[in-house]
Protein backbone atom coordinates (compact mmCIF):
# COMPACT_ATOMS: atom_id res chain seq x y z
CA UNK A 1 0.00 0.00 0.00
CA UNK A 2 1.10 3.61 -0.81
CA UNK A 3 1.49 6.35 1.83
CA UNK A 4 -0.13 9.49 1.76
CA UNK A 5 3.10 10.84 0.28
CA UNK A 6 3.32 8.89 -2.66
CA UNK A 7 -0.68 9.24 -3.27
CA UNK A 8 0.29 13.11 -3.38
CA UNK A 9 3.13 12.30 -5.69
CA UNK A 10 1.25 10.46 -7.96
CA UNK A 11 -1.65 13.17 -7.96
CA UNK A 12 1.17 15.76 -8.93
CA UNK A 13 2.88 13.79 -11.83
CA UNK A 14 -0.78 12.94 -13.36
CA UNK A 15 -1.68 16.45 -13.03
CA UNK A 16 1.26 17.51 -14.82
CA UNK A 17 0.88 15.17 -17.79
CA UNK A 18 -2.74 16.04 -17.54
CA UNK A 19 -1.73 19.90 -18.41
CA UNK A 20 1.09 18.64 -20.74
CA UNK A 21 -2.10 16.65 -22.63
CA UNK A 22 -4.80 19.60 -22.78
CA UNK A 23 -1.93 21.90 -23.87
CA UNK A 24 -1.88 19.07 -27.23
CA UNK A 25 -5.51 18.79 -27.25
CA UNK A 26 -6.12 22.20 -27.61
CA UNK A 27 -3.60 21.97 -31.07
CA UNK A 28 -5.56 19.19 -31.94
CA UNK A 29 -8.98 20.89 -31.76
CA UNK A 30 -7.17 23.79 -34.04
CA UNK A 31 -5.99 21.68 -36.40
CA UNK A 32 -9.74 19.97 -36.41
CA UNK A 33 -11.34 23.52 -36.67
CA UNK A 34 -8.69 24.17 -39.93
CA UNK A 35 -9.35 20.53 -41.20
CA UNK A 36 -13.36 21.26 -41.49
CA UNK A 37 -13.02 24.77 -42.85
CA UNK A 38 -10.66 23.46 -45.41
CA UNK A 39 -13.05 19.97 -46.34
CA UNK A 40 -16.24 20.61 -45.43
CA UNK A 41 -17.20 21.46 -48.65
CA UNK A 42 -16.31 17.75 -50.12
CA UNK A 43 -18.69 16.26 -47.75
CA UNK A 44 -22.54 15.60 -47.46
CA UNK A 45 -22.84 15.91 -43.86
CA UNK A 46 -20.87 17.40 -40.60
CA UNK A 47 -20.73 13.33 -39.51
CA UNK A 48 -19.13 12.38 -42.79
CA UNK A 49 -16.59 15.15 -42.56
CA UNK A 50 -16.31 14.30 -38.98
CA UNK A 51 -15.50 10.62 -39.73
CA UNK A 52 -12.47 12.22 -42.27
CA UNK A 53 -10.85 13.82 -40.21
CA UNK A 54 -10.76 11.02 -37.45
CA UNK A 55 -9.07 8.74 -40.31
CA UNK A 56 -6.19 11.38 -40.76
CA UNK A 57 -2.79 10.90 -38.83
CA UNK A 58 -4.19 14.36 -36.60
CA UNK A 59 -7.18 12.83 -35.93
CA UNK A 60 -5.79 9.60 -34.46
CA UNK A 61 -3.71 11.50 -32.07
CA UNK A 62 -6.42 13.37 -31.21
CA UNK A 63 -8.86 10.53 -30.33
CA UNK A 64 -5.32 9.38 -28.34
CA UNK A 65 -4.93 12.20 -26.55
CA UNK A 66 -8.53 12.08 -25.46
CA UNK A 67 -8.03 8.49 -24.60
CA UNK A 68 -4.59 9.45 -22.02
CA UNK A 69 -6.73 12.35 -20.48
CA UNK A 70 -10.02 10.37 -19.71
CA UNK A 71 -7.45 7.58 -18.17
CA UNK A 72 -4.96 10.49 -16.16
CA UNK A 73 -8.80 11.80 -14.53
CA UNK A 74 -9.45 8.53 -13.71
CA UNK A 75 -6.45 7.83 -11.97
CA UNK A 76 -6.70 10.99 -10.18
CA UNK A 77 -9.43 10.45 -9.28
CA UNK A 78 -8.85 7.23 -7.80
CA UNK A 79 -5.68 8.90 -5.51
CA UNK A 80 -7.94 11.41 -4.38
CA UNK A 81 -10.04 8.56 -2.64
CA UNK A 82 -7.33 6.55 -1.73
CA UNK A 83 -5.99 9.74 0.15
CA UNK A 84 -9.44 10.09 1.64
CA UNK A 85 -9.71 6.76 3.06
CA UNK A 86 -6.61 7.04 4.67
CA UNK A 87 -7.28 10.17 5.87
CA UNK A 88 -10.70 8.68 7.12
CA UNK A 89 -9.06 5.43 8.92
CA UNK A 90 -6.33 7.56 10.68
CA UNK A 91 -9.14 10.03 12.07
CA UNK A 92 -10.78 6.76 13.26
CA UNK A 93 -8.10 5.41 14.98
CA UNK A 94 -7.76 8.08 17.17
Amino acid sequence: MKTPHEYIDDIERRTDLYSKLTEEWAKCVAIEADFYHNHRGEFKSDTACQKAFNRTEDGVNMQVIKAKLKSNEKQISAGKTALRLLDTEARNLL
